[in-house]
């Protein structure tokens, strides 16, 4: 349900008019766990902390999820913190432990000043 979820909602964001691939103002500054991390134990959570113009990102459509590299299992969706009042940051709680494996965040980022979109990935491994 959810990989149709994610899937439908890529589609969507693609097929909308206007929007630059890579928008160059738009880019992740830090990321919890660090992009190539090797991780002893699972995180609590994932955050993307983006740089992005005033007014942020847009809660609607900027969205990350995490996989579990092999069967490709969604694991978690983030979505925009709307606590931060920069809405600049991503994130998602873990629920459950995540296992040993490696792990792939894929993100989508549009600005809701100019609809600038951004897309990106990096992984990270738990022992």
């Amino acid at each position: 349900m959810r990989a149709r979820w994610i899937a439908a909602s890529l589609a969507i964001l693609l097929a909308l008019g206007g929007i630059a691939l890579g928008h160059a103002r738009l880019r992740v500054n830090e990321s919890v766990p660090a992009p190539g991390a090797l991780l002893a134990e699972s995180p609590k959570e994932i955050k993307l902390v983006f740089s992005v113009e005033p007014g942020g990102l847009d809660p609607a459509w900027s969205l990350f999820w995490l996989v579990k590299q092999g069967p490709d299992e969604v694991i978690a969706v983030g979505k925009v913190d709307l606590s931060v009042p920069d809405r600049n940051v991503m994130k998602a709680e873990l629920k459950d432990r995540l296992s040993s494996g490696v792990y792939l965040v894929h993100w989508v980022a549009i600005s809701v000043q100019d609809r600038g979109f951004a897309q990106g990935s990096y992984s990270f491994a738990v022992k």
